[in-house]
């Protein structure tokens, strides 16, 4: 049975759990980590060589030249986790069953880092 793959797009505390959690499916493959370009995350970057995942870096994920890359794992789903690039219509669906967008904010109101912090200052009693 094929397992089912994941092409990772991550920073941050959060995407270390995840992706732990994921690596611990046998019925799923994360076939690469794309870190941000800037300020790349070095414990996902640690985390990757130790599970043996091509990890990837790129100014722009939109661009023919990293679209080019990412074509050939055809994976089933792409995971988005508080990662800093928006996904165009044409890397969002490109996988099979398209791609996940994890974000603790509830878009577009809050975007960036640090949203939680102003969903306490604004009194809301709930958030993405």
């Amino acid at each position: 049975m094929k397992k089912f793959s994941i092409g990772y797009f991550a920073d941050g505390p959060w995407s270390h759990g995840t992706l732990n959690l994921l690596l611990s499916n046998s019925n799923i493959k994360v076939s690469f980590i794309v870190v941000r370009f800037k300020n790349p995350d070095l414990e996902l970057i640690k985390l990757a060589k130790k599970n043996k995942i091509n990890i990837k870096s790129h100014k722009n994920i939109n661009s023919k030249n990293f679209m080019d890359w990412v074509k050939e794992y055809n994976c089933d789903l792409f995971v988005s986790m508080s990662f800093n690039q928006i996904f165009k219509k044409e890397l969002y669906n490109l996988p099979k069953f398209k791609s996940i967008n994890c974000h603790a904010g509830l878009l577009p109101f809050y975007r960036g880092r640090n949203i939680l912090n102003w969903v306490l200052i604004n009194n809301e009693t709930h958030f993405g």
